[in-house]
């Protein structure tokens, strides 16, 4: 689950969740302790960084370099997610 800080207070955290819900949540931080933050970079920035865990969203503008840079940069895990417009190509491009 996804979701964006928007206030952060002594003992109170308030996320709004992805995906167009205006839902919000606010968890208690003593029963969550590990949270992690995340960051946004397009795959130019990302190159010659190293990350613990990447998550690349695939589009039909990556070509097989972009994505190798792309799906490179984790330490310890990386998922691809590719929507249903961009599946196509990418299933075709992989072929021999």
């Amino acid at each position: 689950m996804l979701g964006t800080v928007e206030k952060a207070e002594e003992g109170k955290i308030t996320v709004a969740l992805d995906g167009g819900s205006n839902r919000k949540v606010k968890p208690d931080p003593k029963s969550y302790r590990h949270f992690d933050h995340g960051y946004a970079v397009t795959i130019h920035k990302s190159q010659g960084a190293t990350v613990d865990q990447a998550y690349v969203m695939a589009s039909r503008t990556m070509d097989r370099h972009l994505a190798y840079v792309a799906m490179t940069r984790h330490r310890d895990d990386m998922r691809l997610f590719v929507n249903a417009e961009g599946r196509l190509k990418w299933v075709e491009s992989a072929r021999p």
